[in-house]
């Protein structure tokens, strides 16, 4: 357990949560203690300075309007690395659906996959989809069935429950799991 300024990370939650006058600054103890480890590893897995700041500026905002659900059961650091894993994922899926849908036309999709490769380094998406791929072939299928339906096809819950035969609530609960068993893989890669 790291120590700035005689405080535990449950301290600075706690006096956080408290609304009192040290609130703010708290927080900001929070944010000043895991800024550059949370930088890394946004820098690890989207390839780009600005777009790692961006992340991380990201988690720590909805780490504020999350903090509120920590249950004090992991370290600060463990949640707060979900949260980044998080950010990451969205960014990462939302960056290749943008790319996608601004260069499709009807006249021009043989076309795509030469501008698609134009943009990017071939490492940079050897490395990333290859770390999905990995990722998406160690998951349970089940589980992989819908997170590829989720994040991939876009489908909407009500459709993914009609597809996989299940409740809404069940279909939620295994998407839920989904995305778990996602970013702890995807961590690990």
């Amino acid at each position: 357990m790291d120590h700035i300024n005689g405080n535990t990370d449950n301290d600075l939650i706690l006096l956080t949560l408290s609304n009192s006058k040290e609130s703010q600054k708290s927080f900001e103890l929070l944010v000043d203690r895991y800024k550059n480890y949370v930088f890394q590893i946004c820098y690890n897995k989207l390839k780009n300075a600005e777009d790692a700041e961006d992340a991380a500026q990201e988690v720590f905002v909805r780490a504020y309007f999350a903090l509120k659900n920590f249950r004090f059961e992991s370290e600060f650091k463990t949640w707060l690395t979900k949260i980044t894993l998080n950010v990451n994922l969205t960014m990462l899926l939302s960056n290749k659906r943008k790319f996608w849908k601004s260069f499709v036309t009807s006249d021009d999709e043989a076309d795509i996959e030469l501008i698609y490769r134009s943009t990017i380094t071939k490492s940079q998406e050897e490395s990333f989809w290859g770390a999905v791929g990995s990722t998406l072939h160690k998951m349970i299928q089940a589980y992989r069935k819908v997170f590829i339906l989720r994040y991939f096809k876009n489908f909407q819950i009500e459709q993914i429950s009609k597809k996989i035969t299940s409740s809404i609530g069940a279909t939620k609960m295994k998407l839920k799991r989904a995305k778990d068993q996602f970013l702890k893989i995807f961590l690990e890669e």
